[in-house]
C-alpha cells in the first residue's frame, strides 16, 4: 500500500505491523517483533494498463514520454505518427509488420477519430505522451477481425504492437464560425484549437 503513493526516485521508511506481515521468500521469519520498518527507494517503475477493465488489452509503458499525463495525451481526435512493430503471438513469435522496414522508415501517419487503425491500437495510443513507447497485447476482436486484416495475420489472431508515439497535431485555431441553424435565430459558435507537441 504504501509504495503505490511514491513517486520514482523518492526513498521512504515503511513501518509495517506484525499483523499485516505475510510469509515471502524475500524476508526472513521475523517473531516477536511488533513492527518492521522497511527502508525503500522506487527507482523505477512500469506502467501497466488494463484498457478493458477485463485483461484482454493490455498496455504496457516501456519508455516515458515528455510531458504531463493525460493532458498531454492526444485524447482528442489528432493527426497522430507513430512507429510500430506488428507481432502475431502465436508460437515462435512472428513479425508481420514495421514501420521501420516495410515502411521506407517512415512512420505511421493517421487521424484518430475516423477507424483507421484497430480500435484497441488507437485506445492506447491516445493515452500515449510523445516520445513514450509501449508494448499493446490485444484480443481478435479489438485487433484486426473487426478491421481490414493484414494478408499475414490469421483470423482470430492475438497481436502485440510495440507502438512508438512520435507526436501528434491537434486541429488548428483558425477562426470562430458562425453556424447559423436559421430557424430560431440562435447561432453556435464552433472553435478549433492546435497544439503541436513533438519529440
Amino acid at each position: 500500500m504504501g509504495i503505490g503513493t511514491m513517486a520514482r526516485k523518492e526513498k521512504a521508511i515503511v513501518f509495517v505491523s506484525n499483523t499485516y506481515l505475510t510469509k515471502s521468500s524475500l524476508m526472513p521469519e521475523l517473531e516477536g517483533l511488533e513492527e518492521v520498518h522497511f527502508y525503500i527507494e522506487l527507482v523505477q517503475f512500469i506502467q501497466v494498463r488494463d484498457m478493458l477493465g477485463d485483461g484482454r488489452l493490455i498496455k504496457r509503458r516501456v519508455v516515458d514520454g515528455k510531458g504531463e499525463f493525460p493532458m498531454d495525451c492526444p485524447l482528442h481526435d489528432s493527426l497522430l505518427r507513430v512507429h510500430y512493430k506488428g507481432i502475431l503471438l502465436d508460437e515462435p513469435k512472428s513479425v508481420f509488420y514495421d514501420t521501420r522496414a516495410d515502411n521506407d522508415g517512415e512512420p505511421l501517419e493517421f487521424c484518430s477519430g475516423e477507424g483507421l487503425v484497430p480500435e484497441g491500437f488507437e485506445m492506447c495510443v491516445r493515452l500515449m505522451l510523445p516520445g513514450e513507447k509501449s508494448v499493446v497485447t490485444c484480443p481478435p476482436d479489438f485487433a484486426y477481425d473487426k478491421f481490414p486484416r493484414p494478408a499475414n495475420v490469421p483470423e482470430g489472431a492475438h497481436v502485440q504492437w510495440e507502438i512508438e508515439l512520435l507526436g501528434f497535431e491537434m486541429p488548428k485555431v483558425t477562426d470562430l464560425i458562425s453556424l447559423s441553424n436559421g430557424s430560431n435565430g440562435y447561432s453556435t459558435f464552433f472553435c478549433c484549437v492546435m497544439f503541436v507537441i513533438d519529440q
